[in-house]
C-alpha cells in the first residue's frame, strides 16, 4: 500500500512543538473596522500581546506571544493523547468556511491559514478551559501566575478584528472535550465566566450565565457575538423598554444630565445586585436611580468593539 503524501501543517507544527525548551457559517463575517471608528482610536481594536486570526497574524510586536499557543498545543496533545494529524486534517476540513467569513481577503497560504486557526483555537479553548479547571493549569504557566496577564490576553480576545469563526472554536473544544472530569461546565457558561472579570459593571448576570446552554451553538457567529448578546438587561429592564416601544407611538432622545436636573430630576446612584443589570435605569418618584459603572484599564476598548460590532 502506497504511503500517504507529507501534510505540510503537519510537520510545520510538528516542528514547533520540537523546537519547544523546558521553560516556565459562510453567512457571517468578521470585518475589518470601519476607518471613521478606527480614526477615535486606533489603540482601541489593536491587540497588544495576542494575535487571533488573520488580520493581526505575524505583526511583530505579537510574535513573543506565539511560544504560549505552541506550549499551550504541547500540552494538550499530550493531555488528549489524540494525534497531531486528527487536529490538522479537522482544521483543513473547514478551511475554506473559515476563509469566507473575513470581510478581507487574506494573504496566507492554505498551509499557513490551517495552522494559525490550529494555534489560535486551541489556545483559546485551552485558556478558557483552565481558567475554570485549575488542575489542568502548570505551574510554570506565565498566563496564570502573573496577575495581569489573564485580563491582557481576555482583552485582546474580545477585539472584533481579533477573532476566529466560533465553529472552528467549538470543534477544537469537541475534539478535546473532557466529560469525565465532574468540575467541567457548559463551554458557553466557561467563556461567559472567564471575559465577567473585564466587562463594565458586573459582567454578564449570573441567570444569564446559566441560561446561556439553550443558545443555538450554530448561530454564534464569535467570542464577541456570544459576549455582546448575552451582556444584557435584567428580564424587567427588558421588559419595561419592550412595554416602552410598544406603548408610545412617538420617540425622542433623552436629554442631557444637565437638562434633566435642571428640570428638578435628582439623580441617585445605586448598587448592581447579582440579578440586577448595569442597563438597569429606573425612574422613581423624581429620582432617576442608575447602577455605577467600574471604568477599567479594558472598558473604553471593550465598549469600542461593541460598538464597532
Amino acid at each position: 500500500m502506497a504511503s500517504e503524501p507529507a501534510d505540510i501543517v503537519l510537520d510545520l507544527v510538528g516542528e514547533k512543538l520540537r523546537r519547544l525548551i523546558a521553560t516556565p457559517s459562510d453567512q457571517f463575517n468578521i470585518f475589518k473596522v470601519p476607518d471613521v471608528l478606527r480614526k477615535l482610536n486606533e489603540k482601541a481594536y489593536e491587540p497588544e500581546m495576542l494575535a487571533v486570526g488573520p488580520y493581526h497574524h505575524g505583526k511583530e510586536k505579537l510574535l513573543a506571544f506565539e511560544e504560549h499557543k505552541t506550549r499551550y498545543l504541547k500540552k494538550l496533545l499530550e493531555r488528549t493523547r489524540i494525534p497531531l494529524s486528527d487536529y490538522v486534517m479537522a482544521m483543513r476540513a473547514l478551511e475554506e468556511r473559515a476563509r469566507k467569513c473575513y470581510e478581507r481577503s487574506t494573504s496566507a497560504n492554505r498551509d499557513e491559514f490551517v495552522q494559525m486557526m490550529l494555534l489560535d483555537g486551541c489556545f483559546i479553548v485551552e485558556a478558557i478551559r483552565k481558567f475554570r479547571l485549575k488542575h489542568l493549569r502548570g505551574d510554570d504557566d506565565p498566563n496564570f501566575k502573573l496577575g495581569w496577564m489573564l485580563p491582557s490576553i481576555a482583552r485582546d480576545m474580545i477585539l472584533l478584528e481579533n477573532q476566529l469563526p466560533f465553529f472552528v472554536i467549538w470543534k477544537l473544544f469537541i475534539m478535546t472535550d473532557m466529560p469525565s472530569d465532574s468540575r467541567n461546565e457548559s463551554f458557553l457558561v466557561m467563556i461567559l465566566r472567564f471575559f465577567n472579570g473585564i466587562l463594565p459593571g458586573k459582567g454578564c448576570r449570573r441567570d444569564i450565565v446559566y441560561q446561556v446552554d439553550v443558545y443555538p451553538i450554530n448561530e454564534i457567529k464569535h467570542l464577541v457575538h456570544l459576549i455582546h448578546e448575552n451582556w444584557l438587561p435584567s428580564p424587567a429592564g427588558i421588559e419595561a423598554y419592550r412595554n416602552n416601544g410598544t406603548s408610545n407611538s412617538y420617540w425622542s432622545f433623552i436629554g442631557s444630565a444637565t437638562e434633566i436636573q435642571e428640570a428638578g430630576i435628582h439623580f441617585r446612584k445605586v448598587e448592581v445586585l447579582k440579578d440586577d443589570s448595569l442597563f438597569d435605569i429606573k425612574f422613581e418618584n423624581g429620582v432617576m436611580k442608575m447602577p455605577s459603572l467600574e471604568i477599567g484599564d479594558a472598558t473604553e476598548t471593550i465598549l469600542q468593539n461593541f460598538i464597532a460590532y
